[in-house]
């Protein structure tokens, strides 16, 4: 008796003289047990055919490559689970997809007609441009405003520069006048000391003191005299000295007051110059297109 795939095969019984009954025993023997062994075999076969099958696709024939689930992951409740949950997720992407969107929005959201969109973009357009011509409108009224006060105020500025220069030009010759008057009158007195010293006699040189109140400046006697013995004596020598020759003195104050006519009138001179050019180029800036 042989083993084959979980039960016993009988082995034929021989025909030979005198082995007869004992292969006749081993096959009664093997008949008892036969039954059984078919009995198991059937079961295991049944058990991996059911095994076999919970292994095979849902789909059965139509998926010879083993792509669907089986029917035992189906069985399976996570499986269920991650179905539903996948299936969940891909309903919410497509539902905030574009077109989803698009397709809401226009349900609820009334679309405006063309027209009235191409309307209002034209009242949108003209309304820019009005507003455009009005500004250019204001822009040309304030430049123009602008103009006319830079202007005057150039005008102005020139008119106060030229009248300064000739106040300061009159304050200069009145200058020079009273210089000329104070040198003459000087020059008189002086003559006038030298001459009466030349006749030796005694004076008395009266000078303005100064006052701390407002009261007219009394006058201060100043006395010389020839006598030795006297603590006011002085020579005509040290009265001219103290007198002095101011004609060095006199012709460097005029040379200075000269110098300082012209240097002013050369700086108000410039002054002008350069507010006439400044009206010239801001005038010639404005009229550029």
């Amino acid at each position: 008796m042989e083993k084959y795939e979980g039960a016993y095969r009988p082995v034929p019984v021989a025909t030979v003289a005198g082995e007869g009954d004992q292969f006749a025993a081993e096959a009664s023997n093997e008949r008892r047990f036969l039954p059984m062994s078919i009995g198991k075999s059937a079961g295991a076969i049944k058990k991996n055919f059911e095994s076999s099958r919970e292994e095979d696709s849902i789909c059965g024939p139509l998926d010879p490559c083993g792509c669907c689930i089986s029917r035992a992951q189906l069985k399976d409740g996570t499986l269920c689970n991650r179905l539903v949950m996948c299936t969940f997720a891909i309903c919410l992407l497509w539902a905030t997809s574009l077109q989803t969107s698009i397709y809401i929005s226009q349900s609820t959201i009334s679309s405006p007609k063309f027209s009235a969109v191409t309307a209002a973009c034209e009242e949108v357009i003209d309304e820019s441009k009005s507003q455009r011509s009005q500004y250019l409108v204001c822009v040309d009224r304030d430049l123009e405003q602008c103009a006319d006060d830079f202007d005057e105020a150039v005008v102005q500025l020139v008119e106060q520069t030229n009248t300064r220069l000739e106040t300061n030009a009159d304050f200069l010759d009145e200058v020079a006048v009273y210089q000329q008057l104070c040198s003459e009158s000087f020059t008189t007195s002086q003559a006038a000391i030298s001459e009466w010293l030349s006749f030796g006699l005694s004076y008395v040189l009266e000078y303005t003191c100064p006052s701390d109140d407002d009261s007219p400046s009394p006058y201060c006697n100043v006395s010389c005299s020839y006598d030795d013995d006297d603590p006011n004596a002085c020579s005509c020598v040290e009265v001219a000295d103290m007198v002095g020759d101011i004609s060095s003195l006199r012709s460097a104050a005029y040379e200075t007051s000269s110098e300082y006519k012209e240097e002013s009138r050369s700086t108000v001179s410039s002054v002008a110059d350069y507010a006439t050019d400044l009206a010239a180029y801001n005038e010639a800036y404005l009229q550029q297109d």
